[in-house]
């Protein structure tokens, strides 16, 4: 029915509600460089340290498409989707990835022990970057980023916090040993802590670093890495070690920093 409405005049209008619901409806979706939404990762329980290429292709819904910019990816068959305000979500493809682990912590910064997750030839599998929800030993962790941008053959996903892993630090430089020591000289020394609580090995990095001095009326010389690996170029100290369960390692990072008389030094 049709009727002519005048300029100011209210209408009370009646809908009725189809009870027909949306089927059939078919999704195309394209791999741009955008970031995606809804992704997840699951990554199982750090194995021993290993490396495998992966291949298993759990499941997949789609038909893949490779264009000149981009992937295009149609999902098989025909979807229902309700009339409801729920999102509804759709598998399109499950990949099992082998991954090898490392805790990373950098202890005068954060005293919390990192995990990351290293998947090797990660390019065959046409990975889009953005948010994704990921899973650890089948609990929900929270939100990651995934960069695939970067130009590595190993594509790297940062696991969060693990508080199984204990880092502690320590200033060895008492008061009465920064007064003892001759003037335009400063002194550090710090010890690191490292215990690993979980029921299996682990890897961990311990990375701390040297001040790196551009001029000659200042020098930096090292005391005490360790063992550690000194890179003398930026300063940076690692120390990479296994733990076993319970085990704790102790290690020490020393440094002196000498001035001219008529520098000005500022010590964080």
């Amino acid at each position: 029915m049709e009727r002519a409405v005048r300029s100011g005049e209210q209408l009370t209008v009646q809908m009725e509600a189809d009870v027909e619901h949306l089927s059939e409806v078919v999704v195309t979706g394209y791999a741009v460089q955008s970031a995606q939404v809804g992704n997840s990762a699951y990554l199982s329980s750090p194995p021993t340290p290993k490396v495998k290429v992966p291949t298993v292709i759990l499941e997949s819904n789609i038909n893949l498409k490779s264009k000149a910019t981009d992937f295009e990816f149609s999902i098989k068959g025909r979807q229902t989707v309700l009339s409801q305000p729920e999102k509804k979500s759709i598998d399109m493809l499950t990949y099992e990835l082998d991954a090898s682990y490392q805790y990373i912590c950098y202890p005068r910064y954060d005293k919390h022990a990192f995990l990351f997750a290293y998947v090797p030839d990660w390019e065959d599998f046409n990975l889009l970057p953005g948010e994704v929800n990921l899973f650890y030993e089948g609990v929900y962790k929270g939100k990651t980023l995934l960069d695939t941008y970067a130009p590595t053959d190993t594509l790297e996903v940062s696991m969060g916090v693990d508080k199984s892993i204990k880092v502690e630090i320590e200033d060895l430089v008492t008061a009465e040993d920064q007064q003892a020591q001759p003037k335009r000289k400063r002194k550090f020394d710090w010890q690191y802590d490292i215990v690993n609580l979980k029921d299996q090995r682990v890897e961990i990095r311990v990375r701390d670093q040297l001040p790196v001095s551009y001029s000659k009326q200042i020098s930096v010389e090292l005391l005490e890495k360790s063992s550690g690996t000194f890179n003398k170029s930026n300063g940076f100290v690692s120390w990479v070690m296994t733990l076993a369960p319970k085990e704790r390692y102790t290690k020490r990072l020393a440094y002196r920093v000498d001035y001219a008389k008529n520098v000005q030094v500022r010590f964080n």
